[in-house]
């Protein structure tokens, strides 16, 4: 369900330097400040899970943390 405000939310969350300082500012866990911002990815907001469900959501970030690979979902 789509409400007014959605498309600002969605305009300031697609910035990653807004995600980043989100991030920072509201999760107190040191393994926040080591994810790599600068090579921040959209990827496509659609997606089927292994049980073959659809699901769509808002934003979602592809982040690099150390060696690793992690996805964060902005509903």
């Amino acid at each position: 369900m789509s409400t007014i405000h959605d498309k600002g939310y969605k305009y300031l969350f697609s910035n990653p330097l807004i995600v980043k300082e989100l991030l920072q500012s509201f999760v107190s866990m040191d393994w926040v400040h080591h994810i790599d911002f600068t090579k921040a990815e959209t990827i496509d907001k659609s997606y089927v899970t292994d049980q073959y469900k659809e699901y769509e959501a808002d934003i979602i970030y592809k982040l690099y943390f150390k060696e690793s690979e992690l996805y964060l979902y902005l509903l």
